[in-house]
């Protein structure tokens, strides 16, 4: 018989709203004395205020304050219980929690917290029962019941916790090989882990780099010639883990422990949850707020917690769950760019600037922190020392067709159209295929009236590989403009305008086909719809069609 869908399960049911009448009539005794004034209601108020405002730990206080006086309403605790989790207010979350598994609503990733205050405790009885439950009556997450019970098993010094992982379901099939393979690490069984980790060890994530320390780490003592060969890659994690161990092999994590272990697993988890849609994200929240009650110095843990929050906007919460990542662990690079992307998203660029020049000034700066500062010098305009900082990396990353990419915004940015003509047609000889560094080479020769049929040829190659991406129909149509085919150009600047109805420079393009079409009303609506999200630059020049219709000098670059 199939079994409940591992997914439509962690959804949170809908509980009745709190009864206005109850707030208004309710007194409440147990609250701060700065708030012993207010009313159920106000407090309930300000609750909401905080949470809208970005201040989840005011308003777990707020609702939970509340919540005691009306301990029967399980959507009051679910608000305190999801606001607490957000600020990282453990006593709120464990106490709501307690008062939710005691009435029988259970959130997706409730018992996982309360695993892991087990496990944490070394509570094996109590796991053990947890984990029952939790298969018996089909929790949320329930398949994954024999991938926590073998490491339960382990923990507890309890004979082949590897049995468990052969009853896993299907559906979680994909977890099994990982798991295994860190048990066999932690038994010492380093030869038969090593092949199942493998798979999770590659692509150079994050997530793989962290394994790849761990399992390094752990084999040190026994086979370092082994462990440096798992260090060996590019990315900054690998690179500061290699450092850390020619200065000492004992300055890796050395013990596989039940907490590490399950840990990796809860992370692996609220990583996909946290990815899915917003039902779910809640979810994985909890999933890396449990990873991290039992290995808080996993810098796993606090950058996909980091990411989750700022997901939901709480971007300042994020902030303090990376403050948790210290200078001297491998991770602190991606941490450092997280919080730069951070700034980024707030506008904040001079403070995204400041930090990524402080970071590129340590001794241990990588290829990786000088490409973020020269995309944040472009991105302020700073185009010269945008260059400067990417002459640090052109070396290194040759192959790379992103970098020529940029060198080439930037040097055409910084009025250098020939060295960047020559740096996109690198990217095109690094990736003939791909429609990126096509559409790049094409549009920019469209911008400079430079190669326009050859120019067209790489659009309709970019068009081909990618057919309905706005940014290269758009191009495509204006290439078909400069061509002198007005109705093909207006034909696919309309399906260009249709899927990006917001891109300025496609209204303009389109606008501009109108009018040489004979069409002046519809190219003035073009034009006007340009000017809403039209750049500072392109104003004056979108208002003179406006009002004096298309000219040479007017015409869109």
């Amino acid at each position: 018989m199939a079994r409940p869908s591992l997914f439509l399960s962690v959804m949170i049911p809908f509980i009745r709203i709190i009864p206005l009448t109850v707030l208004l009539t309710v007194p409440f005794a147990s609250v701060s004395a700065h708030k012993a004034g207010l009313s159920s209601l106000q407090r309930y108020m300000e609750g909401q205020v905080a949470s809208f405002s970005g201040n989840p730990d005011l308003a777990a206080r707020d609702f939970f304050s509340v919540f005691n006086e009306h301990p029967d309403d399980k959507r009051l605790a679910l608000k305190a219980y999801r606001e607490a989790q957000v600020a990282d207010n453990t006593k709120i979350t464990l106490a709501t929690l307690s008062h939710m598994e005691k009435d029988g609503f259970r959130t997706g990733d409730g018992p996982f917290l309360i695993l892991a205050k087990a496990v944490q405790q070394h509570r094996w009885k109590e796991a053990h029962q947890l984990i029952d439950r939790m298969e018996q009556n089909h929790y949320a997450l329930f398949p994954f019941a024999p991938l926590l019970r073998a490491w339960v098993k382990f923990g507890a010094g309890e004979d082949n916790p590897l049995s468990e992982l052969d009853k896993a379901d299907e559906s979680i099939k994909v977890f099994v090989p990982e798991v295994r393979g860190l048990l066999l690490l932690a038994t010492g069984e380093y030869d038969e882990a090593l092949p199942l980790l493998e798979p999770s060890m590659g692509g150079g994530t994050g997530r793989a780099n962290r394994l790849r320390i761990l399992a390094a780490g752990i084999m040190s003592h026994r086979d370092g010639a082994k462990s440096r060969a798992l260090l060996e890659g590019s990315s900054a994690s690998l690179a500061k883990a290699r450092q850390m161990f020619a200065k000492n092999p004992k300055s890796l994590p050395s013990k596989l422990t039940v907490e590490v272990g399950m840990s990796e697993l809860f992370l692996r988890m609220a990583a996909l949850m946290g990815s899915k849609q917003s039902l779910t994200k809640p979810v994985g929240l909890g999933l890396g707020r449990a990873s991290s009650w039992m290995t808080p110095n996993n810098a796993e843990n606090w950058l996909i917690i980091a990411e989750i929050l700022s997901s939901f906007g709480q971007l300042s919460d994020a902030r303090i769950a990376l403050n948790h990542i210290t200078p001297e662990d491998p991770f602190y690079n991606m941490a450092t760019s997280m919080q730069i992307s951070f700034y980024l998203r707030e506008k904040r660029k001079d403070m995204a600037l400041n930090l990524a020049q402080n970071v590129v000034r340590q001794p241990d700066a990588t290829v990786e922190d000088w490409y973020n500062l020269a995309e944040i010098e472009g991105d302020s305009g700073n185009f010269d020392a945008a260059l400067a900082a990417l002459s640090h990396v052109d070396k290194t990353m040759s192959k790379d067709w992103q970098m020529w990419i940029l060198k080439g915004n930037l040097l055409d940015a910084a009025g250098h159209w020939p060295e960047a003509k020559a740096a996109y047609e690198q990217a095109v000889a690094i990736a003939p295929n791909n429609p990126i560094t096509l559409n790049t080479l094409g549009y920019s020769q469209l911008e400079k009236r430079e190669n326009i049929q050859s120019a067209s040829i790489l659009l309709m190659k970019a068009l081909g590989a990618m057919p309905i991406d706005p940014a290269i129909i758009d191009s495509c149509g204006w290439s078909q403009y400069l061509s002198g085919r007005v109705d093909d150009a207006v034909f696919l600047l309309e399906n260009a305008a249709e899927l990006a109805p917001k891109e300025s420079t496609i209204y303009e393009h389109l606008g501009d086909a109108y009018w040489t079409a004979g069409r002046h009303f519809d190219a003035r609506y073009a034009w006007q719809a340009s000017l809403v999200t039209a750049e500072d630059k392109a104003t004056a020049r979108i208002k003179g069609k406006i009002d004096l219709g298309l000219t040479p000098a007017l015409a869109a670059p």
